[in-house]
């Protein structure tokens, strides 16, 4: 099934987006160059960032494995409810992940990765409408 695919790249997205979170020294070089526009990076900031990264990543981790669990194991058996959970926990991730980082890139003039979180939101929601049709 397309739907199954599309929710595939999705979550895979996710759990790669996750392991740059999980495993990168901090600050990003989009971050850096945020904070740097006001200074330096200190080591409390830096352990800080660093912190809510490895968070970050275990949480997205979570999330892209329960998505890769719905759609393998729940959404075969014909049921619509994967198919609801699956759009609605993306639309609560992704919504916020990129309207957030899209307002800094606004007013800071850093290229933050929001098209990333817009790419997984589109790729299930095209998912979910393949479902829908059939597809």
């Amino acid at each position: 099934m397309i739907s199954l695919g599309l929710y595939t790249l999705a979550a895979l997205a996710a759990v790669l987006v996750a392991a740059k979170y999980g495993l990168s020294p901090a600050p990003l070089a989009y971050h850096r160059t945020i904070i740097e526009q006001d200074g330096t990076v200190s080591t409390g900031t830096q352990r800080v960032i660093e912190a809510l990264y490895r968070v970050w990543g275990a949480s997205l981790a979570g999330f892209g494995l329960c998505l890769l669990a719905l759609i393998w194991l729940a959404a075969p058996t014909g049921a619509a409810w994967p198919h609801l959970v699956i759009l609605l926990a993306t639309v609560v991730v992704a919504v916020p992940t990129t309207v957030v980082p899209r307002r800094v890139e606004q007013d800071m003039g850093v290229k933050t990765p929001w098209r990333l979180a817009m790419g997984l939101l589109v790729a299930v929601g095209l998912g979910f409408l393949a479902w829908l049709f059939g597809y």
